[in-house]
Formats: C-alpha cells, sequence, structure tokens
C-alpha cells in the first residue's frame, strides 16, 4: 500500500534520561562535556528502534495519508503500533473537497492488544474518495505512554546497549570508519517485538 507518514506532534520526553545514559556510558553525574553528544545519541537510538520495528515508542500524533480506501475489506490496519486513537478522518470526494467522515461509521479497534485498526460499523461502507494521491487521511495517536517508563523495559535497555555501543566507538564514526555491528542483545530484543503480519501493507513509506 502506498503511503506517506508525517509527524504532527512529536513525544514530549525521551525513553532514556540523560543522567541513565551517563550512567550506562560510565560517565560523572556532574560532568558535562558530553553532555550534547549523549543526548543526540538518545534521540538516534531511540528512532533506530522506532525504524527498525516500525513502532512508536513514546505518544506521538502522525498522519497516515493513503490513496484509497480498502477495496473489498471492512478493516483498516494503522502502522506504527501501539495505537491509542485516531482523531479524524479525512477524504477528498469525487468533486475534490475535503470531507472529515463521521466516526460513527467506523470503530478504532485497539481491544489492548496491538493490532490497531478502523473497522466499518455495521452497515457502513468506505465513502467514494477521488482518484489522486493521497486521497484519504487519517490523524491517529500512538505509543506506549507519555512516560518514559511506560516504554517496556526490553525496548528501553536496547536503547541503553546502543547509546553505549554508540559512544564507545565515537572516534571510529568521526574518522568515518563506525564499526556498523549492533550488539547482539540489541538484534534479540527487536526480534521480541517485531508486529505482526497484518502491518506487512505499510512498507518503507514512500
Amino acid at each position: 500500500m502506498s503511503y506517506q507518514l508525517r509527524l504532527v506532534t512529536a513525544p514530549a520526553t525521551e525513553p532514556l534520561s540523560l543522567a541513565q545514559a551517563k550512567t550506562q556510558v560510565r560517565v560523572e553525574a556532574d560532568e558535562t562535556a558530553h553532555d550534547d553528544d549523549l543526548s543526540t545519541l538518545i534521540v538516534e537510538a531511540r528512532q533506530y528502534v522506532e525504524q527498525a520495528l516500525g513502532r512508536q515508542l513514546l505518544t506521538a500524533t502522525w498522519d497516515l495519508a493513503i490513496d484509497r480506501f480498502p477495496v473489498g475489506e471492512s478493516e483498516l490496519p494503522l502502522p506504527l503500533p501501539p495505537l491509542q486513537s485516531v482523531t479524524s478522518l479525512q477524504y477528498y470526494d469525487t468533486d475534490g473537497t475535503l470531507q472529515t467522515w463521521d466516526d460513527e461509521n467506523y470503530h478504532v479497534s485497539t481491544d489492548g492488544s496491538e493490532n490497531g485498526r478502523l473497522v466499518l460499523a455495521p452497515g457502513a461502507s468506505w465513502p467514494t474518495a477521488q482518484l489522486r494521491a493521497e486521497a484519504v487521511r487519517i490523524r491517529f495517536v500512538a505509543g506506549y505512554g507519555d512516560a518514559a517508563d511506560d516504554v517496556p523495559a526490553p525496548l528501553r535497555r536496547a536503547i541503553k546497549l546502543l547509546v553505549g555501543h554508540w559512544f564507545t566507538f565515537r572516534e571510529e564514526a568521526i574518522a568515518g570508519t563506525i564499526i556498523a555491528q549492533i550488539p547482539t542483545g540489541v538484534e534479540r530484543i527487536l526480534t521480541m517485538f517485531q508486529p505482526g503480519d497484518e502491518f506487512t501493507c505499510f512498507g518503507p513509506a514512500s
């Protein structure tokens, strides 16, 4: 499925604090020389985990744009699990006018699981959208929660391991010979949290 994802509201915090990162790399709490580097590595490690898994770790709002509604299907899966809520569903009608579809026409299914999706209400059918790129737009909120502790502990540990690895080999990174291998512990954790087959319709964003 061709789609575009656009970040609307970024997370308010990170899964790993600067103090925790300093402990991981054995830098004294009152030493500030590495603060900028560590803060950057925290963001990069979180983004690496999110991109590797196709997940959203902390609460963020996204816009999903797709070219059409699903044909012959009553459900529309949403990317970046776990899904929290859907803010709106908009589409361009056959006249090219942007319409907001009433949420009485669909149910937002989370059911305490990660298989977030829109499900047509009984008797409802998808509206007719104009044949155009990004004809359907869905704004949704995803993530495990607002606080760092809401992120599963193994994923926070994966971020710690990445920060420690990249900090240790930062000189190699500067020289352009960074060691590309990801710590084994990180790969093991990422394998545990791979989304299921229901998300395979969302390949790399175009």
